[in-house]
């Protein structure tokens, strides 16, 4: 009877704590110094006030949706080392078997007057066009992804994307 008992506790946190992933694709060139994990912001807007550069894209599937703070910490976890400021959430949600979804990208604040640390060749490639702030002003359905649901991941698109 207890060996029964164990054995379906045991798969039932096998099953629980091994669902939920967090996958980080760096888009940035170059490297910049980690951040502290409890420094990263979750954000669901665009900051408007503060200009910044877009580290990488995020997306995590299949937490419980009672995990939210968890989702979130593992995502600060994960993005911190890229040097990340924050996460912007640009798309979330509930997929058909009842887990919760997000994905959006990883972004570091430009500081005004202050160089970040960044990689020898960085230096040497940077222009104004990497340089400059880069503003979104929309999200752009990617019909090449899906988000766990089944439905098609939303990307940022920025303002001089629309320019071209």
């Amino acid at each position: 009877m207890k060996r029964v008992y164990l054995l379906g506790v045991s798969c039932l946190l096998l099953i629980a704590s091994g669902c939920a992933s967090v996958t980080v694709t760096k888009t940035a060139k170059g490297y910049f110094p980690p951040t502290d994990p409890d420094e990263v912001e979750i954000l669901v807007t665009v900051p408007q006030d503060k200009g910044f550069i877009e580290l990488a894209t995020v997306t995590t599937q299949k937490w419980s949706t009672r995990a939210t703070a968890k989702m979130h910490n593992s995502l600060r976890a994960k993005c911190a080392p890229l040097g990340a400021n924050a996460v912007i959430l640009g798309s979330s949600g509930i997929d058909y078997e009842g887990y919760y979804w997000a994905s959006g990208v990883a972004i570091r604040y430009k500081n005004p007057g202050t160089v970040d640390k960044v990689s020898y060749k960085q230096q040497e490639e940077k222009t104004d066009a990497t340089t400059q702030q880069r503003k979104i002003t929309g999200w752009r359905i990617d019909a090449s992804r899906k988000g766990a649901d089944g439905s098609f991941i939303k990307t940022p698109v920025y303002e001089d994307e629309q320019k071209k």
